[in-house]
């Protein structure tokens, strides 16, 4: 190598900080996935208490009104919808 004129020493003292380098920011997104993960599943469990929380005041609130009040339909209504994935948000017109 020498005789080419390759500087070894060089290319693995580069080679090993670039090395460095990229197990560095490996170890930083593996520990942002941790975090993604921890975060995620908080959120899902703050989801939930929202949720039921929402769905046991739409019972306290039929129960006083009773289930034939129009408000109780609507409230109900929106419960269902509320529980199935495929119904929240915006809909597509079509």
């Amino acid at each position: 190598m020498k005789k080419a004129k390759v500087d070894v020493e060089g290319r693995i003292k580069e080679l090993s900080a670039r090395v460095e380098v990229a197990l560095g920011e490996d170890g930083k997104q593996e520990t942002l996935k941790a975090n993604l993960k921890a975060q995620t599943e908080k959120a899902v469990e703050a989801t939930g208490s929202a949720y039921s929380y929402a769905s046991d005041t739409a019972d306290l609130i039929v129960g006083a009104l009773g289930k034939s009040h129009e408000f109780s339909k609507r409230i109900r209504q929106l419960r269902d919808q509320m529980a199935l994935e495929a119904r929240r948000g915006k809909r597509k017109e079509g």
